[in-house]
């Protein structure tokens, strides 16, 4: 058994999407004695797997139970079926790679995931009907098919992916939150008009040519767009009646330069606006605004 000090050294708690998960810093390669016992005794339900190797063995958490959070972190995993047995687990983190079919059909409680996606053992993550939030990593498909499956997703993240439009997002009607980034190829972003969306975040992504398509989301209230290169205007904006927050940052340029009469839209609550010469707001017009940094990729 571990001792309290060293559980409490191991422990903390980190909010997702209004869940709160209380996690043990487990170690991989070291003498680590993690009971079920300790784990009923101070709330622990989720798990962040650490070690001083660059491959971890996941074998070592055969024994544990009542898991319903875990984290791979930056690391190399092996026997990752040894998760098969985590079936009440809610929440899943993969920041780097594994050897094997990630069981994914076997989590049906799994509501939200991080994925550094490698279709050769990410693409059961699919067949998770009930996923609502999704942040997917190096998406390298070229077709949408997989992505179509996800009826029942809230938020969806695609960060440096490879489609070259949004064609899936019409099946998605349950949709609230997309955010895509790091995309050298999309030039259209015109599917969007066929969703509800409340949030949207799109990050360098330099060769979209018609945002005026954002004037069409009635129900959006949070925009951000960063490091998008030139945006002839946003002029589109002030047709949005529920926007509420507005990010503008980065190596985003708005070329006409008109801003004010968006800022002081009735409704705005939060902005942060990365200022250039050419543009009709200064510092001071932005002062009665709260300021907002962009979380929106991570969960």
């Amino acid at each position: 058994m571990l001792t309290e000090e060293q559980i409490f050294l191991n422990i903390y708690e980190r909010e997702c999407y209004d869940r709160l998960y209380k996690y043990y810093k487990y170690s991989l390669d070291g003498n680590d004695s993690l009971q079920n016992e300790d784990m009923e005794m101070y709330s622990i339900n989720g798990l962040s797997l650490y070690g001083q190797e660059e491959i971890l063995d996941l074998k070592k958490l055969s024994a544990l139970s009542g898991i319903k959070a875990i984290a791979l972190n930056r690391y190399l995993y092996t026997s990752v079926d040894t998760l098969s047995k985590f079936r009440e687990l809610e929440y899943f983190q993969l920041l780097n790679l594994c050897d094997n079919v990630i069981p994914f059909n076997n989590f049906e409680k799994l509501w939200c995931a991080e994925i550094n996606y490698d279709k050769k053992t990410c693409n059961l993550i699919f067949d998770n009907l009930e996923l609502e939030y999704l942040t997917l990593h190096n998406y390298k498909e070229k077709h949408h098919n997989d992505l179509s499956k996800l009826k029942n997703i809230k938020r969806l993240n695609l960060n440096q992916f490879k489609l070259q439009n949004l064609e899936f997002i019409s099946q998605l009607q349950k949709i609230e939150f997309l955010g895509i980034s790091y995309n050298r190829n999309i030039t259209t972003i015109k599917d969007l008009d066929k969703t509800n969306l409340k949030g949207l975040s799109i990050v360098n992504c330099k060769k979209v040519i018609d945002w005026e398509i954002i004037a069409g989301l009635e129900k959006i209230e949070e925009i951000y767009l960063a490091d998008c290169g030139e945006i002839e205007s946003v002029s589109f904006l002030n047709e949005l009646p529920n926007l509420k927050m507005l990010m503008i940052t980065g190596n985003t340029t708005i070329k006409d330069g008109l801003l004010k009469d968006i800022i002081e839209k009735t409704g705005l609550e939060k902005a942060n606006i990365t200022l250039k010469k050419h543009y009709d707001i200064t510092d001071d017009d932005l002062k009665r605004f709260k300021f907002v940094q962009y979380s929106g990729l991570r969960n």
